[in-house]
């Protein structure tokens, strides 16, 4: 496990510089992901009708490039980052493992991505009470 060290002005590291640098580089993955997402879309309006399989892959790497994109939007903040997302995912109630997760259905294994962001408020109570 590494040590972390609150470095300051006086070590030669400037926070707002870093903050600055890592935000404009989360905006143009941004734009990159939006930018995918529509070149998918137009890929997939030139493929001829009878190629479903085509069209649904095409399709979902798009709408893929574009919910990414969002993601990207929504968490903008760079402190979000600068703490490896620990409080951000406090604050939405996940660790780092309850994120991603792998799944096994019907023997094929996939990976999950839990949606981070406001969900309706369930005590433990109306959990448990539903079970």
């Amino acid at each position: 496990m590494m040590a972390t060290t609150n470095l300051t002005l006086e070590d030669g590291f400037d926070v707002s510089l870093v903050e600055a640098t890592l935000t404009d580089e989360v905006r143009r993955l941004q734009f990159a992901l939006c930018q995918f997402g529509r070149r998918l879309q137009r890929v997939s309006e030139d493929i001829p009708a009878g190629h479903d399989f085509s069209k649904l892959v095409t399709s979902t790497f798009g709408l893929l490039g574009f919910q990414l994109a969002y993601a990207v939007g929504q968490i903008c903040n760079p402190s979000v980052f600068l703490d490896d997302g620990r409080e951000y995912l406090g604050e939405a109630e996940l660790c780092l493992q309850e994120l991603f997760r792998e799944l096994n259905l019907d023997g094929r294994d996939y990976l999950c991505i839990a949606k981070v962001g406001p969900r309706p408020y369930q005590s433990h109570d109306a959990v448990e009470a539903a079970r």
